[in-house]
């Protein structure tokens, strides 16, 4: 059983990253059989209180086996895509402005196919993790100039941003913008001066488009009922919580409680201690994702790996911010636990390329590094 869950050798690493993650998947799905339960008697006029639940669970079964094909996939293949694979997302962040664009609270981040809805930016996460680690690479080896490649990866990752913005996303967009930042960081190779004045161009755009909105402004000032209820609904859970299915946050005390508040719920009903067992999950599950970087050996997959350890992070971060009132309220999800398809896919694909990396390491790179 260690040599199993070993993680310093391949089998055992790619296990327990993929364990670390069914865990979290199921405790999603056991939390939304909870704190969905009356949203899907609403919708569905007291027919079924497990419609939202079950709708999750489809989009994971269906998620598998994307995860499995894109693993076994050599990561060379995925490389060679990479004059298709920003495009596609382009196309794919263009949709919801088309006639199978999906409007929703005066937002247009949505499409749909058949029954199934969309959000494309989050498809378009891990296909600018990719570009933008094509792009490093270009860097370290010298065939294009550091500074080239810095500038390109900040075009093409302001292509992505303008589009999810004008989407009315501003919460994605602030995450595309830091995957690219932290990944420029990593990569050792930029100057802190570039990365500095570019922070202080989006931050002006940033609060630039904050203002230029009503709603946004009254989210960072307003009264902020929201975050309040937030804070309440985890105060109540105190040590032990309040248990499964007995929180008032799933009652309509807290809006959106099984997607932007699914943390706070959580922390009802499974109190301090289940809190902080969840976090030391995510955390676990970061730490391997990084971890894994030290047993690959070129600039590409280093980058794609830390870009979607980036990509769990600050989402996870951003998360738990807001329900506890530190960030103001914005429509974040939870990786793994909140209900959204386009979300739980895009996890999905992202440990499917993880695994196409390291599936593809020799296991002699394990024995030496061990």
């Amino acid at each position: 059983m260690y040599n199993f869950f070993n993680i310093r050798t391949k089998r055992g690493l790619i296990t327990s990253i993929f364990l670390l993650a069914l865990i979290l998947v199921i405790t999603g799905l056991i939390i939304q059989l909870s704190i969905s339960s009356p949203e899907s008697l609403k919708n569905t006029q007291g027919a079924t209180h497990s419609s939202i639940f079950f709708g999750q669970l489809r989009l994971i079964i269906i998620s598998i086996p994307i995860l499995f094909a894109i693993s076994i996939v050599n990561i060379r293949k995925i490389k060679e895509s990479i004059l298709w694979i920003y495009p596609l997302g382009f196309v794919l962040l263009l949709l919801p402005f088309s006639p199978l664009g999906v409007s929703a609270n005066g937002a247009r981040r949505w499409f749909r196919l058949g029954p199934m809805q969309f959000q494309p930016s989050e498809f378009a996460k891990i296909f600018l993790i990719i570009t933008l680690a094509f792009i490093i690479e270009l860097g370290f080896r010298r065939m294009i100039s550091k500074k080239a490649a810095y500038l390109s990866g900040l075009g093409i990752t302001m292509i992505y941003a303008i589009l999810i913005l004008a989407s009315k996303s501003l919460s994605l967009t602030i995450q595309v913008i830091a995957i690219f930042f932290l990944m420029y960081f990593v990569c050792g190779y930029i100057p802190l001066i570039w990365q500095f004045a570019t922070g202080m161009i989006f931050l002006m755009g940033g609060v630039a488009a904050i203002f230029s909105t009503p709603y946004r402004v009254a989210r960072l000032f307003g009264d902020k009922e929201q975050a309040k209820l937030a804070i309440k609904t985890i105060s109540s859970g105190g040590l032990f919580g309040t248990g499964y299915g007995n929180g008032m946050g799933r009652n309509f005390y807290l809006p959106e409680v099984q997607t932007d508040f699914v943390f706070a719920g959580f922390s009802e009903e499974w109190g301090l201690i289940g809190s902080v067992i969840l976090l030391l999950a995510f955390t676990a599950l970061i730490y391997l994702i990084f971890y894994s970087t030290r047993f690959v050996r070129t600039a590409f997959e280093k980058m794609v790996i830390a870009g979607i350890g980036f990509m769990i992070a600050d989402q996870i971060i951003f998360h738990v911010f807001i329900n506890l009132a530190i960030l103001p309220t914005t429509g974040v999800t939870l990786p793994f636990i909140s209900q959204g398809g386009s979300s739980i896919m895009t996890l999905f694909i992202s440990l499917g390329v993880l695994g196409a990396i390291l599936l593809n390491i020799d296991d002699e790179v394990f024995y030496k590094l061990k």
